[in-house]
């Protein structure tokens, strides 16, 4: 079986769909949260240095200190050790970390239109159209940054970075599912040896990147087959 990654934008009935998903598969669903958690037990560091991650903008200090980089490396630790299993759904924005070498994954993006997201935003918080619109921008500029620094790409949408963009506005929960479902049955993304060996790969570059962010250094570290 396979691993569905998901991006998404806020009020667009993400959670909705993941839980169904997750209800009708029986997939184990893990989230920034979870990846975070294990990445605390991992590098002893506390949360909240970690979640520093995904902010918009790193510290003015950090070409300095490299702190980003390093806190990043326990991360892509804890979800390389996720990527030894198969059957699993990550939401969220450690979703993009998820090498591309790995090809048992699909990559899905969920996102609505302006109107929808608007109209759900100051339905759930109780607040003005106009309140709502500034918190989706704040919200898309995070994302947009996010993306950028992994993949140099403005548009945390863009149809090229995913196999599956679903546009939640016009789908239902039930359908947006059943397309998932149907993405995962393709065979380009079901697991086979190499995928396999590429996500032993993936988990031995984040030890040695780990094990040399906690001596203090910054390196990213790429395996392909025994070479690094």
């Amino acid at each position: 079986m396979s691993v569905v990654t998901l991006f998404s934008g806020t009020y667009c009935g993400a959670d909705e769909i993941v839980q169904r998903f997750v209800t009708e598969t029986g997939f184990t669903l893990f989230t920034d949260e979870n990846i975070v958690d294990r990445a605390t037990i991992l590098s002893g560091l506390q949360a909240k240095q970690l979640y520093r991650c995904f902010a918009p903008q790193p510290s003015v200090f950090n070409p300095f200190t490299r702190e980003r980089e390093r806190f990043l490396s326990w991360i892509k630790l804890a979800l390389a050790e996720a990527c030894q299993e198969t059957r699993w759904v990550l939401h969220g924005f450690s979703s993009h970390l998820m090498p591309a070498s790995i090809r048992h994954v699909l990559q899905t993006c969920l996102i609505a239109d302006m109107p929808h997201r608007l109209k759900a935003a100051a339905s759930a918080e109780r607040i003005s159209r106009s309140k709502a619109a500034r918190r989706i921008q704040d919200d898309d500029r995070q994302r947009a940054a996010w993306v950028w620094s992994l993949k140099v790409n403005h548009d945390p949408w863009d149809a090229s970075l995913y196999d599956i963009v679903l546009p939640t506005h016009a789908q239902d929960v039930r359908k947006c599912v059943e397309l998932i479902r149907k993405g995962l049955a393709v065979e380009t993304v079901q697991a086979t040896d190499q995928s396999r060996r590429a996500a032993a790969d993936f988990l031995r570059a984040a030890r040695i990147e780990a094990t040399l962010a906690e001596m203090g250094h910054a390196v990213g570290v790429r395996i392909e087959g025994d070479e690094v």
